[in-house]
């Protein structure tokens, strides 16, 4: 079966919540081609969502051996140390990308849940309304009323 075939059933796998038929084909792909930094992505995200974290970020480190500036790779594992609680090295993949690139909304919205998680609401907010402005989802603009919601509920209370 031809690569572009696997990728697309192993995306759509993914998409609709199964992990293991994802995995399988993106394995089947890494068997032949263990450089394609985008499988190397899909793969390591598929694990975070089976909640698989080493396996997750000796993803997302061997892909970034091969492009170390790879945007959505260190967005990746961004989000990866964010789920694992790891709210520093999410920030600093975070910054990373972003001293990349700044046309990534996702980027501003996954660095907005860290500054949240960590009370440094005002700096939530600035990534909510920097996403919101790049053209972000509907989960963005719920998650930025939720914050801003948090920040004058506290605001009140003093």
């Amino acid at each position: 079966m031809q690569k572009e075939s696997l990728y697309t059933q192993g995306e759509t796998a993914l998409r609709a919540g199964h992990y293991e038929d994802a995995l399988a084909e993106f394995n089947r792909i890494l068997a032949t081609d263990e450089s394609n930094i985008i499988v190397l992505g899909l793969r390591g995200l598929t694990y975070c969502c089976l909640k698989r974290y080493d396996e997750a970020f000796a993803d997302f480190n061997h892909a970034l051996t091969i492009d170390a500036n790879n945007v959505r790779i260190i967005g990746l594992r961004g989000e990866a140390y964010r789920r694992i609680k790891k709210y520093a090295e999410a920030l600093a993949d975070f910054d990373r990308a972003l001293a990349i690139s700044q046309k990534f909304w996702w980027l501003y919205k996954e660095r907005g849940k860290v500054y949240g998680l960590m009370g440094q609401y005002e700096e939530s907010l600035a990534d909510f309304d920097r996403a919101l402005a790049l053209g972000a989802d509907e989960e963005t603009a719920e998650k930025r009323k939720e914050l801003y919601d948090i920040v004058v509920h506290k605001f009140k209370a003093l």
